[in-house]
C-alpha cells in the first residue's frame, strides 16, 4: 500500500465491517497520519515509519478475524503498529530513539518546510505551540529523553493535534494518562531545552 493522500486528522471508534476490502482501505486512508506518529515516535525515522505502517496494514488484513465489532478501529492498529516499531527497533538494537538527523521527523505533519536554524523556544513547547516546522537538532534530542508513551502522547497531541480522548483510544490508555504525559513531557522538555539554551549562552 502506498501512503495516501491527507486526511483531516480523527480517530473513528465506530464498528466497521472489516471483511469490507474498501472500508478497510477508507479507515486505513483515515488513520494513516497517526499511525505514522506512533511509528516515528517510537523508532524515529519517517521513512521507516511508513513501512512499519504499511507492514502493520498487512498484519491487520491478515488478522481481521480478530478484530472485535464495535471495537476502535484506530486502536487496533495502533497497537498493531506499536508492536511492529518495538520488533523493528529491538531488532536494530537502538540505543536511542530519535536519530540525530532532524530531518528523519521533519515532515511528520506531511510537510517539507525546511528546518529553523535557531532553536526552539522552550515556551511554545511548553504551551502546547510547537509546530512542526520549528523541529530541530535540540527538540528532538530533549524527545528521545522522553519514554515512548509519553513520546507519542505529546506528538500525537502537538502535530496531531487530537483531543485527550481521541489519544487514549489510540493508545489504549486512560484520557487522564494522556494528560499527563503530555503536560510532564512538556515540562520535560521546557526544563532540558532551557539548560541548553543556558550553556550556549
Amino acid at each position: 500500500m502506498g501512503e495516501p493522500p491527507n486526511q483531516p486528522a480523527a480517530v473513528p471508534g465506530a464498528s466497521i465491517r472489516i471483511d469490507d476490502p474498501e472500508e478497510f482501505a477508507a479507515r486505513y486512508r483515515q488513520v494513516y497520519p497517526q499511525m505514522t506518529v506512533i511509528a516515528a515516535a517510537i523508532v524515529g525515522d519517517r521513512s521507516v515509519a511508513d513501512d512499519i505502517v504499511q507492514e502493520a496494514a498487512l498484519i491487520a488484513v491478515e488478522k481481521r478475524n480478530q478484530f472485535t465489532p464495535g471495537a476502535s478501529f484506530a486502536g487496533w492498529l495502533a497497537a498493531i503498529v506499536r508492536n511492529c516499531a518495538l520488533n523493528y527497533r529491538r531488532k536494530c538494537r537502538r540505543r536511542r530513539t530519535f536519530p540525530a538527523d532532524p530531518a528523519h521527523l521533519r515532515d511528520l505533519h506531511g510537510g517539507d518546510a525546511a528546518l529553523p536554524e535557531a532553536p526552539l523556544d522552550a515556551t511554545a513547547v511548553a504551551a502546547g505551540a510547537v509546530p512542526h516546522e520549528a523541529f530541530d537538532d535540540q527538540v528532538h534530542a530533549a524527545l528521545a529523553e522522553l519514554s515512548d508513551e509519553a513520546r507519542c502522547c505529546l506528538l500525537l497531541r502537538t502535530v496531531q493535534d487530537l483531543t485527550y480522548a481521541e489519544i487514549s483510544q489510540l493508545l489504549d490508555i486512560p484520557a487522564g494518562t494522556a494528560m499527563s504525559h503530555v503536560h510532564r513531557a512538556r515540562s520535560t522538555m521546557r526544563r532540558r531545552l532551557a539548560d541548553r539554551e543556558t550553556k550556549s549562552v
